[in-house]
């Protein structure tokens, strides 16, 4: 290989840039191999249907590899430290006085229960 060696999510990578070359190879090829040939609009409509999937393409190749911001993740870590504390407060206050007591106790551990685990998840995925 002229660039060293790959790997296999290296070469996973390059399989859509490998088919729009192959896409537009084919459509540039149809002046030559069919009898009725596509009338240069609709030749031109494929070749932007091609280059719009390969912008989507480096589109998400870009999210992929760009890292998430250190001030978002820490904003967000925090309203959720807020949002968790104070969910329960919030709760109570709308429930009436003979409701209080095991079933929102319940409504609460789950709600938390989720919320920290989201944050978990998210820890594991930076």
């Amino acid at each position: 290989w002229a660039h060293g060696d790959r790997t296999e999510g290296n070469e996973n990578l390059r399989v859509p840039i490998r088919m729009s070359y192959r896409l537009r190879t084919i459509i540039i090829a149809q002046r030559t191999r069919l009898t009725n040939k596509l009338a240069i609009l609709e030749e031109l409509k494929l070749l932007s249907f091609v280059q719009d999937f390969m912008e989507g393409y480096y589109g998400l190749q870009k999210l992929i590899s760009n890292p998430f911001p250190f001030p978002l993740v820490q904003m967000t870590r925090t309203f959720l430290l807020f949002f968790v504390y104070t969910l329960p407060f919030a709760i109570l206050s709308n429930v009436d006085e003979d409701r209080i007591g095991t079933d929102m106790t319940l409504v609460i551990a789950i709600t938390t229960y989720g919320f920290v685990g989201l944050e978990y998840i998210s820890i594991e995925f930076d």
